[in-house]
């Protein structure tokens, strides 16, 4: 009762991914190198829970332990930057010919969100191909934020360039 109630205020939701969403993060994992379709897997395999909102343009992921958000973090990529837009994914309905833009979103190296650019209710996508796939990041190197918290100040005397902030100010 009470998850019906969540599902009617927050959207559908349900422990399983439908084919063309599934398709999308398929055609991710085929352009991501032999570690990283691992990792990504393991990511899908720990899912029990999928959010749908926005009349199904948004699908969020999550893997829950008890009432509470647990990510798998233990299969996360070594680019774990606060959020990340990881792929563009082109499908096309092959009832309509129709054109249907997925992105798929990565929170702290992990799969989190596809996000469509108009609603797949619109479209017939039960048959459906994949035009393309387009990565934007590597998900095996670490984040620019993490590598700027590991690199030592330069040494004093240093050539390096010191960075000043706005008022001109070293």
């Amino acid at each position: 009762m009470m998850m019906k109630f969540f599902a009617s205020v927050f959207g559908s939701s349900g422990t399983k991914l439908r084919n063309y969403e599934l398709a999308v993060v398929e055609a991710v994992q085929t352009k991501l190198p032999a570690t990283a379709r691992h990792l990504i897997r393991r990511q899908l395999e720990a899912i029990n829970l999928v959010q749908r909102h926005s009349q199904d343009k948004e699908v969020n992921l999550y893997r829950m332990r008890g009432r509470k958000v647990e990510p798998p973090v233990e299969f996360r990529f070594p680019n774990d930057a606060e959020e990340i837009h990881l792929a563009r994914v082109r499908l096309e309905s092959f009832e309509t010919a129709e054109e249907v833009v997925a992105d798929v979103w990565l929170v702290r190296g992990i799969l989190f969100s596809i996000t469509f650019g108009r609603s797949p209710k619109t479209v017939p996508l039960n048959r459906h191909k994949i035009k393309s796939c387009e990565l934007f990041v590597d998900v095996m190197r670490p984040s620019i934020e993490r590598l700027e918290t590991q690199v030592p100040p330069p040494a004093e005397g240093s050539s390096r360039l010191i960075q000043r902030d706005d008022a001109g100010g070293p």
